[in-house]
């Protein structure tokens, strides 16, 4: 099943080149990219989505803005931010991104980001299996 995603950012640059990348890995399901910082929030919340990227380097609204809109529901798709400045991925790390990438967006970093979700959510479901077996010790 393919990881579903949102990319919201201003940069046509990066919308441009996300969505080749999509188009070149099995694994990634592009349902939405926005411009708007201002329209992120109700497509995040009419989509059922593994991943939001979010670009740090907007004008409009800063990315950090949508983090806490995101932070206020219990259930929210995992982050990943995407900044020119290295010194941003601090800040994604403190507020609970699962990854961080550098602009210009380079292919492999994101299939091995795609990559790394997908072992993480395999992980948390055996996880679940195990915890939720019936206890078979004498």
């Amino acid at each position: 099943m393919p990881t579903t995603c949102i990319l919201i950012s201003e940069d046509q640059t990066i919308l441009d080149r996300f969505n080749y990348f999509s188009k070149m890995i099995n694994d990634i399901r592009l349902i939405d990219q926005d411009q708007k910082m201002e329209n992120a929030i109700s497509a995040i919340n009419k989509s059922k989505l593994d991943l939001v990227f979010i670009d740090m380097d907007n004008t409009r609204m800063n990315g950090l803005e949508i983090v806490n809109e995101l932070n206020s529901k219990f259930d929210h798709p995992a982050l990943i931010f995407i900044s020119k400045n290295q010194e941003n991925a601090i800040k994604a790390i403190k507020l609970g991104a699962f990854d961080f990438l550098v602009k210009p967006i380079d292919l492999e970093d994101l299939k091995d980001t795609i990559a790394r979700f997908k072992a993480q959510i395999k992980a948390n479901k055996n996880k679940k299996q195990i915890n939720l077996s019936p206890n078979l010790s004498p």
